[in-house]
Parts: C-alpha cells; structure tokens; sequence
C-alpha cells in the first residue's frame, strides 16, 4: 500500500494539506456533481489503492471515475522534482489536466504534453484555480 509521503509535522505541510482541502471543497461547490467529483489526498486510480497519491483530484464519473484534474501542492526547493513527477503521473494515467501550485512563490503551472505554462487556467472546466482558491480562503479569513 502506497501512503502519502506528506504528513502534518510541519507549518508548511499543514498549509499545503489545507489548501488542498479548500480546493477540493471549492471544485466540489462549483463542479457539476452527476459528471465530476473533487476529493483531497486520493488514489489517482480510484479503483488501485497502489496509485499514486494526489493533493487534489478531481475524478470524471461518466468515465469511469477515471481522473480528469490533478493538483500538487509544493515548495520552491522541491518544484522540479513535483513538475516532472506531475508529468510522468499524468501521462501514466491519462490525466486530462494537471497543475502545480508552488507555495513559496504563489506561482501556479499548468503541465501538458511535456509543456508547462505559468497559468491556473482550467480550460476543461473553465475555471482560474487561482480565483477559486483565493475566493474559498474568504470563508476563513
């Protein structure tokens, strides 16, 4: 069984576990429910519990539940290593659109077909993550 590497021990894990959970739970408001489903720190294979671990998925439900999103929340020091990572796990499981949210710096990329741009620009469900993050962190602040 595969466990996620990331754990709580420290203020900058716990901001990046939190700022997936306000994610996930703002892809769920907006999202269509009968087509699509936003979970935190899941199996990107829903149905293999040895896939990898994703911050945030977003899995399309009229397609098997296969995943259409990913999101990966790191640190400047550990950005070219989650950026290749990302690519390798999205080619490996046919993600449709993947994302990379550097923490650090704030700078959000977008990762497809061995390119990556600095946007958080869903174009497959219209939608700045950007926004929709800064937009569910009101609710706390």
């Amino acid at each position: 069984m595969t466990l996620p590497i990331k754990t709580w021990s420290s203020p900058n894990d716990s901001e990046q576990k939190f700022l997936a959970a306000v994610l996930a739970y703002g892809l769920s408001k907006k999202l269509n429910r009968r087509s699509f489903e936003a979970v935190n720190e899941s199996h990107i294979d829903i149905f293999d519990f040895e896939s990898d671990i994703a911050d945030v998925v977003v899995y399309d439900i009229n397609n098997y539940y296969k995943p259409a999103l990913i999101v990966e929340f790191c640190r400047e020091e550990e950005i070219q290593s989650t950026l290749r990572t990302v690519e390798i796990i999205a080619e490996i499981y046919g993600v449709k659109e993947s994302f990379v949210y550097n923490t650090t710096s704030g700078v959000w990329y977008k990762i497809s077909s061995k390119t990556v741009a600095f946007t958080s620009d869903s174009t497959l469900f219209r939608l700045a993550l950007q926004q929709l993050v800064s937009h569910s962190l009101e609710n706390y602040f």
